[in-house]
């Protein structure tokens, strides 16, 4: 079942005045997961995943996003989930490959466009040009398969 709402309820970004850091870290968790109405329309149940995103950036600063997703499912599934949570902090595994992918999408796309904003280091892997990608005959394109 699809993903059906996602809203940022903290977003926190500092740097420090030191020019430079060491190693960059990340990591995703889950808080609390519940079961509640969607909040339009025919009022179906959904699974509410509140989330926490932080990066550190070493001694040159860090960033957390707070946020939730919600995640329609039929009643009895929905009931499975949190039952799942509340009894062993686990979620069935295609739940939650889908969600935190999901998370990660927005919160990588966020992170980067404050990281430029605030002059910190990026906290993923961007592509780079290497001279073997120049095109011998035209070194004004490249051509990279996805």
């Amino acid at each position: 079942m699809p993903i059906v709402g996602f809203s940022y309820k903290k977003i926190e970004i500092g740097r420090s005045d030191l020019k430079s850091g060491g190693q960059i870290s990340t990591s995703l968790n889950i808080k609390k997961i519940e079961q509640e109405k969607l909040p339009i329309g025919n009022s179906e149940d959904v699974v509410n995943f509140n989330f926490e995103f932080k990066i550190k950036y070493g001694d040159l600063g860090d960033a957390i996003f707070l946020g939730s997703v919600l995640y329609m499912e039929n009643p009895e599934r929905v009931k499975e989930i949190v039952s799942s949570w509340t009894d062993k902090k686990q979620v069935i595994p295609e739940v939650m490959t889908e969600v935190f992918n999901f998370i990660l999408f927005k919160v990588n796309i966020l992170g980067l466009e404050l990281e430029q904003e605030m002059n910190l280091p990026p906290h993923i892997k961007l592509p780079r040009v290497k001279p073997e990608q120049m095109n011998q005959k035209n070194n004004s394109e490249i051509h990279e398969a996805s």
